[in-house]
């Protein structure tokens, strides 16, 4: 059976960074800091499971904050961080069938630039910024 997984990477650019332990900063190194959420475990990658919750398009969680799924489990936002330069979500979370994973992290940046977004990956996946989609491959 082939294995899927789905993550939605939210991040947000924010003016005040010093209020969010997940903060990462724009300097040219990769995002360490993440909060999770999940697994949601189902075969509907394309749902949106936050609708309750203000919907991806606008969630804004801090750690600890809980999301009770359909079938009634109580799933907490967590902080991780990783020890490495970059950050495997795989290794953090496991590895899942047809589940979607939440990823979430605030990035700082002290002035208008353009920087670059690199991510890996092997399964489906969205990355909203600033609360507009700016990819979508569900596959």
């Amino acid at each position: 059976m082939q294995r899927k997984i789905f993550f939605l990477l939210l991040i947000l650019l924010v003016l005040v960074p010093h209020l969010f332990a997940q903060t990462n900063k724009v300097d040219g190194q990769y995002m360490r800091k993440w909060l999770l959420l999940g697994p949601f475990m189902s075969p509907d990658l394309e749902k949106d499971y936050l609708e309750d919750y203000g919907g991806e398009a606008n969630i804004l969680p801090g750690e600890g904050d809980t999301v009770t799924t359909e079938d009634g489990r109580e799933l907490k936002w967590e902080l991780h961080e990783s020890p490495e330069l970059r950050f495997d979500f795989i290794s953090t979370t496991g590895r899942f069938d047809q589940a979607t994973i939440y990823a979430f992290s605030y990035v700082e940046s002290i002035s208008d630039e353009e920087s670059l977004f690199l991510v890996g990956k092997d399964d489906g996946m969205s990355i909203w910024l600033n609360n507009h989609r700016v990819y979508n491959d569900p596959r």
